[in-house]
C-alpha cells in the first residue's frame, strides 16, 4: 500500500563534552608583570554543525589577566583564542537542531613571570537537541480494510536561527573612575513567547565591573554592578502567535563594552568627581520554534475479505515541556594562612561563575550541586598596604520541592545575580552569591503507527445470516469491530444503544445481508 510520512520532533540529551584551551598571554608595554592578582575567560559558541555521528562547534575564547606592575599600576591583558571542535556521538544525525550551554569549568594560571602568563581554561559543552524524526505511514485506500486511528499530538520545528539585539545604558558611578579593569556578566533569559510574524525575549543582563578609583586614601580598586532589563521583539516571518519557542542567550566578550564617559568638567583640565559609565551589548539570541498540532494514526487494521499481516513502526511524540525558575544564595568562606598579612578590606570581586556538575529529581525532591568560583581583591593590613588576591571555591547542593509530576528528563543553566565578600577577624573571607537555576524538563512518550498492510489468502464466507458475540466486560469498540469483521456503522445500526468500553458483558449481533 501507499505510505505517507508523519513529522515528529522533540528534545534529545546529548550529554557533556568538556575541553581544554590554553594561550601564552605576554604584555605589549615596558612594564613588567610583578604580580598576577586574577584571571578569568568567557567562551561561546557561534555554531554547531550537526552531521551523521558528529557535531562539529567553533567558536572562542577570550582571556583576561588583572596584574600589577612593579610600579604598582593595575593592567590588563586580553587575548582571544579561536576553537573548532567536535563531538562524536552515533545518535546525532543532521536533522538534529542543536539547543546547548557553555561554561567555563575554571581558569587558571599556569606560570607566569616579567613578560607575561601562560593561562589555560576548561570549557564544558551541554549539548541538548530538539530531534526530528520521519516515520512511514501507510495510507488506506481499499473499502474492504478498517483502521483503528487515534489523534496523537506532534510537534514540528518550523523555525530556527540567531536573532540579536543592542543594549545602551549609561550610569552615574558616583566615584571618580581611572580604568575599567575587567568585567563579567551574565544573562537571564525570564521569558520567550511567540507572535504572528516575531517572538519577544525579555529578561536581564547583570554586569560586575572591575573599577580603579580614586580616593581621598589614594587610588583603589572597587566592583560596579548593574542589572540591565530588557524585552525585545525579533522578526520571524514563519511564526504564529500559538507557537513554542525555545531560546538562549549569550553575548561574545568582544560585543560587550564597559567605557569611561567624560562627565562635564568645571575647571580646564579638572577631573571629573563623578565619572559616568557607558555599558553597550550586542546580545545573539538562538532559538527553535516548535508548533503542535493533531496527527491521524493508524494502530491496527483488519480486512473483512482478506487474512493481513501487519507491519508495525514506533516513534517519539514530545510531552508538554515547562520551564520554571529557582533561586538560592550560596554561601562559602576561605581562611588564609598564618604567615600571611592580616586583610584591612576586600576591594572587590571578580571571576563570579557557576558550574552545575549534576542535577537530579527524586521523590519530588530537586537536587542541583556544583561549584560556585570566585576571585576576591584585598588590601593587606601592613605599614605599606598591597593589593593581594585569592581565588576561592564553595562547593553547593541546593535542594527544592518540586512535585511528583516533575518527571521527565532535566536541563539546567544557571545565573549569578549578585554577589558579596566581607573579611571577618582580618584572616577569614566570607562570600555570598545569589544566584538563579533556570530548570527545563522534558519527556517523550513511543507512538505506534502502522508502516504497511499486506492482504494475504481470502477468507471464506460465512454461511449463516446471524452470528453473535458475548463481549467481555471492558471491550472497546475496535475489539468488537476487529473481532466481527464489521464495519462501525454497520454495528452500530444492528446494535443501538451500545456505549463503549463495555460496563458489563453484552451478547452482540451482526446481521449478514448477503447470505
Amino acid at each position: 500500500m501507499k505510505t505517507d510520512k508523519i513529522t515528529s520532533s522533540y528534545n534529545k540529551n546529548l550529554g557533556e563534552h568538556q575541553f581544554v584551551v590554553d594561550v601564552l598571554m605576554q604584555k605589549s608595554g615596558e612594564e613588567n608583570i610583578s604580580k598576577v592578582l586574577g584571571t578569568n575567560s568567557e567562551a561561546y559558541i557561534d555554531e554547531i554543525e550537526m552531521l551523521n555521528g558528529e557535531a562539529h562547534y567553533s567558536g572562542a575564547v577570550v582571556f583576561n589577566l588583572l596584574y600589577v606592575d612593579e610600579n604598582g599600576e593595575n593592567h590588563v591583558l586580553s587575548e582571544k583564542v579561536d576553537i573548532n571542535g567536535k563531538v562524536e556521538n552515533d545518535q546525532i544525525t543532521p536533522l538534529m537542531k542543536p539547543f546547548y550551554s557553555v561554561e567555563v569549568v575554571e581558569t587558571k594560571v599556569d606560570s607566569a613571570d616579567g613578560d607575561g602568563a601562560r593561562v589555560h581554561a576548561t570549557i564544558n559543552l551541554k549539548l541538548n537537541t530538539f530531534n526530528t524524526e520521519e516515520v512511514e505511514e501507510v495510507v488506506v485506500d481499499d473499502d474492504s480494510v478498517e483502521v483503528n486511528r487515534e489523534e496523537v499530538n506532534v510537534k514540528t520545528i518550523v523555525s530556527n536561527g540567531t536573532k540579536a539585539f543592542e543594549l545602551s545604558e549609561e550610569y552615574d558611578t558616583k566615584s571618580d573612575v581611572k580604568k575599567v579593569l575587567l568585567t563579567t556578566y551574565h544573562l537571564e533569559l525570564k521569558n520567550v513567547s511567540a507572535g504572528t510574524g516575531y517572538f519577544t525575549v525579555e529578561g536581564n543582563m547583570f554586569v560586575n565591573s572591575l573599577l580603579e578609583v580614586q580616593t581621598e586614601e589614594g587610588l583603589t580598586l572597587k566592583n560596579f554592578m548593574q542589572t540591565i532589563p530588557f524585552k525585545e521583539e525579533l522578526e520571524d516571518e514563519a511564526l504564529q502567535k500559538d507557537d513554542e519557542v525555545y531560546a538562549f542567550l549569550y553575548a561574545r566578550p568582544q560585543d560587550v563594552s564597559v567605557m569611561l564617559v567624560n562627565a562635564e568638567v568645571t575647571e580646564e583640565g579638572a577631573t571629573p568627581v563623578n565619572s559616568t559609565l557607558k555599558i553597550e551589548a550586542k546580545v545573539n539570541v538562538r532559538y527553535v520554534a516548535e508548533r503542535s498540532m493533531q496527527a491521524e494514526i493508524y494502530t491496527d487494521a483488519f480486512s473483512m475479505t482478506n487474512k493481513t499481516n501487519l507491519v508495525s513502526g514506533t516513534f517519539q511524540t514530545a510531552k508538554p515541556t515547562r520551564l520554571e525558575k529557582f533561586s538560592a544564595t550560596i554561601d562559602g568562606q576561605t581562611v588564609i594562612g598564618d604567615d600571611e598579612s592580616r586583610i584591612a578590606k576586600v576591594c572587590a570581586v571578580t571571576n563570579e561563575h557557576l558550574l552545575v556538575a549534576n542535577s537530579t529529581v527524586q521523590d519530588g525532591e530537586l537536587t542541583i550541586e556544583g561549584v560556585a568560583y570566585a576571585t576576591i581583591i584585598y588590601l593587606t593590613d601592613d605599614d605599606v598596604p598591597t593589593t593581594n588576591s585569592l581565588d576561592i571555591e564553595i562547593p553547593f547542593s541546593n535542594k527544592f520541592e518540586v512535585g511528583n509530576d516533575f518527571d521527565g528528563e532535566i536541563f539546567v543553566t544557571s545565573d549569578i545575580t549578585d554577589v558579596d565578600a566581607k573579611v571577618k577577624k582580618g584572616k577569614e573571607v566570607n562570600v555570598s552569591l545569589d544566584v538563579c537555576f533556570w530548570v527545563f524538563e522534558y519527556d517523550t512518550e513511543t507512538q505506534v503507527a502502522l508502516k504497511d498492510i499486506e492482504l494475504t489468502e481470502q477468507l471464506p464466507k460465512s454461511e449463516y445470516s446471524l452470528e453473535m458475540y458475548i463481549a467481555p466486560k471492558g471491550s472497546t469498540l475496535w475489539d468488537v469491530l476487529k473481532h466481527m469483521l464489521v464495519t462501525e456503522d454497520v454495528l452500530m445500526t444492528q446494535n443501538p444503544g451500545l456505549v463503549f468500553p463495555l460496563d458489563t458483558t453484552k451478547t452482540i449481533v451482526h446481521f449478514r445481508q448477503n447470505v
